[in-house]
């Protein structure tokens, strides 16, 4: 939006000079000889003049009133992701101050304390493998709106069941606080990717994606590193405080995210214009069936799943990484030192740390001048060789590898969904993704546990996460063709070219 104002300002400039010229010359020929006449004339034409002087300033500042409201949109987004995320990794940190509280009512030893402890991840991972498409179905039935409160009350609600199980000693009540949250986690973020599309689409999109990715990843990464800390000068009740606490501000920004985002529907329905492309409306879609929507899952383009099994892949190859590199650094690099966990720690730690600012300046330069298939062939290649290099070279080199490649990874593909989707099932598309991802992240924990304590070993599980890494390279390629084929590279260009964002605006309509 704001590089149409440059542009807009010249376009009225040179109309200006043309109707000045243009008065000069009729005022000469036709009331050469009629004085009166040609004053009246002119001044007529000063009114016009006046009047298109006028609308260049009105929509020179509805242009600047747009871009404001986008950022305060993006900034609602980003305030609404970051309280859940926080409460993504919570039973990490809290794990041995759960130890001393419950295993002497559980009246278990150590390893018997592990079965009950991954519990709380398991009730929270596995219903995840199917509840981001469903949530993206309801979204596409009700409206975004909705999912999106009740999807952040889910998570309020959750942290405080779990803080009262905590508070109680009743594991039971753990266990429930960690499912309702799950309902939350895993659906959020393709529910706020879907319903910031409409604001965003056609300008620095994959920026604010890179930006709430980014985010949620900084936030979990932030709980893990401090709440040891706060355990120690306070208590583990006021970590899990803190944690009900960030949750109240994502549920409060979500309902001013929701209010202004109906405010503007309802403005755009009444003034029939404005500067946004027409968000969705967000009504119940009467005419919309599950039967419908696997019909039409199954009609979408190849193009789409072949940017699916790019982004699970991705994941897949880097999410791993993250925890398994904790542990091959303590074994490897940092072995024999008194403090190998903490260096292990802050090293895997820096992934996400690096993240933050590298993901929305990628994701610039992406939609900027584009290269969105260059730029992720070569993320695939770091990712593969980063997974390999991760027990011989200084421990910081393949974490900096891993978080370009990252960055890479949120500012290309993930944000274009929707410009290659139909409109009505963008939040299921987004859903899709996310059910896959959480999907193959449950089996590969699995496996690569297995793996761990039979063969003594991470080298396997590496490998494996590297092929995924070289892969996504040979997808990016694909992508490439089959965009240049049939989509005329409209993923491969630019996003925020004048011309390119007024015909993709064009298109979404």
């Amino acid at each position: 939006m704001e590089n149409n104002g440059l542009n807009e300002n010249r376009f009225y400039q040179s109309k200006l000079s043309e109707f000045e010229m243009e008065k000069q010359i009729i005022s000469q020929q036709k009331y050469k000889n009629q004085p009166d006449q040609m004053e009246e004339q002119q001044s007529n034409f000063s009114d016009d003049g006046q009047l298109l002087e006028n609308n260049r300033i009105s929509k020179s500042q509805t242009q600047k009133n747009t871009h404001r409201l986008k950022m305060f949109i993006a900034f609602l987004s980003g305030a609404t992701i970051v309280g859940v995320y926080y409460c993504f990794d919570q039973p990490v940190p809290i794990h041995d101050n759960v130890r001393d509280r419950f295993k002497e009512k559980l009246n278990v030893d150590d390893d018997q304390f592990e079965v009950y402890y991954n519990i709380l991840y398991g009730c929270f991972s596995w219903p995840n493998i199917v509840l981001p498409f469903f949530s993206g179905f309801v979204a596409d039935k009700i409206g975004s709106r909705k999912v999106l409160l009740f999807l952040t009350s889910c998570a309020l609600l959750g942290s405080a069941i779990f803080y009262i199980g905590y508070q109680q000693i009743i594991f039971g009540l753990m266990i429930t606080g960690r499912a309702t949250i799950g309902i939350c986690l895993g659906s959020i973020f393709s529910i706020l990717s879907y319903f910031i599309s409409f604001y965003f689409f056609g300008g620095y999109l994959s920026v604010i994606m890179s930006v709430l990715l980014g985010l949620a990843n900084f936030f979990d990464s932030l709980n893990v590193s401090i709440t040891p800390t706060i355990i120690d000068y306070a208590s583990g009740s006021v970590a899990i405080w803190i944690a009900i606490i960030t949750c109240s501000f994502s549920f409060i920004s979500s309902i001013l995210l929701a209010s202004l985002d109906y405010f503007i529907e309802q403005d755009i329905k009444k003034n029939k214009q404005g500067d946004f492309k027409e968000i969705e409306n967000q009504e119940t879609k009467k005419g919309t069936s599950l039967t419908q929507l696997f019909t039409n899952i199954k009609q979408l383009p190849g193009l789409y799943w072949l940017i699916f099994s790019y982004t699970v892949l991705s994941l897949w190859s880097i999410l791993p990484f993250f925890g398994n590199s904790t542990t091959i650094f303590s074994e490897n690099q940092y072995n024999g030192d008194s403090d190998s966990n903490q260096k292990s720690s802050l090293a895997a730690s820096m992934l996400w740390y690096l993240v933050l600012p590298l993901g929305p300046t990628i994701g610039y330069l992406l939609d900027k001048f584009g290269h969105r298939s260059k730029a992720s062939i070569i993320a695939g290649l770091l990712t593969g060789s980063a997974n390999l290099l991760v027990f011989n070279l200084d421990p910081y080199i393949p974490i900096i590898m891993m978080s370009l490649s990252f960055s890479t990874f949120m500012s290309s593909y993930w944000s274009q969904v929707s410009y290659i989707v139909k409109k009505e099932i963008t939040a299921s598309a987004y859903g899709l993704v996310m059910t896959g991802k959480f999907g193959g992240l449950a089996a590969l924990t699995a496996i690569f546990g297995y793996m761990r304590s039979h063969l003594g070993t991470y080298w396997y599980s590496q490998i494996i996460l590297s092929i995924f890494g070289f892969t996504t390279s040979i997808l990016a390629f694909a992508i490439y063709l089959v965009d240049k084929k049939v989509n005329f590279g409209k993923l491969e260009k630019p996003k925020v070219n004048e011309d390119n964002q007024k015909q993709n605006e064009d298109e979404q309509q």
